[in-house]
C-alpha cells in the first residue's frame, strides 16, 4: 500500500496487580476493561521458555495460540467495541492503516510476548500486517529527573576524539567549524593532544 497513513489505536495498561485497568483510545473515543494476564503464569511461563529457546522454534500454532490469548484477554467488551469501530478504518479503497500502540505499565504485562498478538476471528497476525502496525510506548516522563540548572566553570575542557578511521569520523566541515570557534576564543583555549 503505498502512501498509508495511519491512525493510532491505543490500548494502556495500568495497576497493581490483576485485574490490570485497560484503557483504549480512538480518535477521541475511549473504552475501558480489564486484563488478567501476567507474565508470572504458568501458561505465559512456558511461553516464555518455548519463545526464547532459540534451538527449537516454538511452531506457528503455538505462537497463534499465545498471540489468541492476549488478543481475547484484552479485546473484550467495550474495547472490543472500539477495536470493531476502528476496523472500519481498514475497509474501503482510501483506507488508512491502524497503528496499534501498547502502553504495558505493570512490568508482568509488558513481559509477555505482545508482539505475537493474533486476531483468531480474521486469523491476522497484527505484527506481520503491514495495515496494523504493532509498537510499544513508553511514557518517556517518568524516566526523566528534574531538569538541573546548568553551571560551567573556567576553564572549561572539550575533548575531541577522532581514531584513525578510513572513512573519516570527523568531516572536514565539522573539523573546520570547531577550528573557527577555538579560534574565535583566542587566547582562552589551551589545545593539548
Amino acid at each position: 500500500m503505498q502512501n498509508c497513513h495511519f491512525i493510532n489505536f491505543d490500548i494502556t495498561v495500568r495497576g497493581t496487580e490483576a485485574p490490570y485497568t485497560v484503557m483504549a483510545h480512538f480518535t477521541g473515543n475511549i473504552a475501558e476493561g480489564e486484563f488478567a494476564q501476567e507474565s508470572i503464569q504458568p501458561f505465559w511461563i512456558e511461553a516464555d521458555n518455548r519463545l526464547g529457546d532459540m534451538s527449537r522454534p516454538p511452531g506457528g500454532q503455538f505462537m497463534a495460540e499465545a498471540g489468541a490469548r492476549l488478543y481475547n484477554a484484552v479485546m473484550c467488551g467495550d474495547v472490543q467495541q472500539l477495536w470493531a469501530r476502528a476496523r472500519s478504518a481498514l475497509v474501503g479503497p482510501d483506507a488508512v492503516g491502524l497503528r496499534i500502540r501498547l502502553a504495558l505499565h505493570p512490568p508482568t504485562v509488558a513481559a509477555l510476548p505482545w508482539e505475537c498478538l493474533y486476531d483468531p476471528n480474521r486469523g491476522e497476525l497484527f505484527a506481520a500486517n503491514g495495515r496494523t502496525p504493532l509498537i510499544r510506548v513508553e511514557n518517556q516522563e517518568r524516566h526523566l529527573a528534574q531538569p538541573r540548572s546548568l553551571s560551567a566553570k573556567l576553564p572549561v575542557k572539550i575533548l575531541i576524539a577522532a581514531p584513525e578511521d578510513p572513512m573519516g569520523v570527523i568531516a572536514p566541515k565539522e573539523a573546520e567549524g570547531t577550528a573557527d570557534v577555538l579560534d574565535r576564543l583566542g587566547s582562552d583555549v589551551a589545545e593539548t593532544e
